[in-house]
């Protein structure tokens, strides 16, 4: 919703860093002691609006944050 409200406002480039941004500190407000995740979370966010601006659906995005999700939790069984 945040995306495309800003894509009516900015660039779709401007759209997505600001979403990005969003999205990584959304992420550090539920786990301030996640900040130095932030970097990689602004990236995950860009990739996922990037995705969503090109395919023109959020089906595709939500479909790569749930895999992005199963690798972090595999891992930490895993590890």
């Amino acid at each position: 919703m945040l995306l495309r409200a800003l894509g009516r406002r900015l660039s779709a480039g401007l759209a997505a860093l600001v979403s990005a941004a969003a999205f990584a500190l959304a992420h550090l407000v539920l786990d301030f002691q996640s900040w130095v995740a932030v970097p990689a979370l602004f990236v995950v966010g860009l990739v996922l609006a990037v995705v969503v601006q090109r395919w023109g659906r959020l089906a595709p995005a939500v479909a790569a944050h749930i895999g992005f999700n199963l690798v972090g939790v595999i891992g930490l069984l895993i590890g």
